[in-house]
């Protein structure tokens, strides 16, 4: 029975069991960590950090405060982001990266976003983040 007590997990709404993602930083002290030690990359549209991990996997975290748009907003930045990171930009493993908007979500672009991720990946062999 999922979501019984005592089995270690939860269920969702529609009754299928939740799982934690490996590809998602999902606890505070792991984007304090990242945020505190990690190389920092600035665009017009997204502002990024991204720190080594010894997991062999590349985790993605999200840091977008209400300020910045309404959550329908918020949600589409995230989906463009992971989309473009799975489909279109190369990064090498085991990385923790956070990714946050430069500015509010309605004056940004697609296009730009992914410039910036671009220009991002880019720059990871130049800094040794391998």
């Amino acid at each position: 029975m999922p979501g019984a007590a005592g089995t270690g997990s939860t269920s969702s709404p529609s009754g299928r069991p939740v799982l934690a993602v490996p590809g998602r930083l999902t606890g505070k002290p792991e984007f304090e960590r990242v945020f505190r030690q990690g190389f920092r990359f600035r665009g017009a549209a997204v502002r990024i950090v991204c720190l080594g991990n010894t997991l062999g996997i590349t985790r993605l975290g999200f840091s977008v405060s209400r300020k910045m748009g309404c959550a329908a907003e918020r949600n589409l930045f995230r989906r463009r982001i992971r989309e473009a990171l799975r489909q279109r930009i190369s990064t090498p493993p085991g990385l923790d990266i956070v990714v946050y908007p430069a500015v509010k979500l309605s004056e940004t672009t697609r296009r730009a976003m992914e410039a910036d991720l671009a220009a991002f990946a880019d720059s990871l062999p130049l800094r040794g983040e391998r």
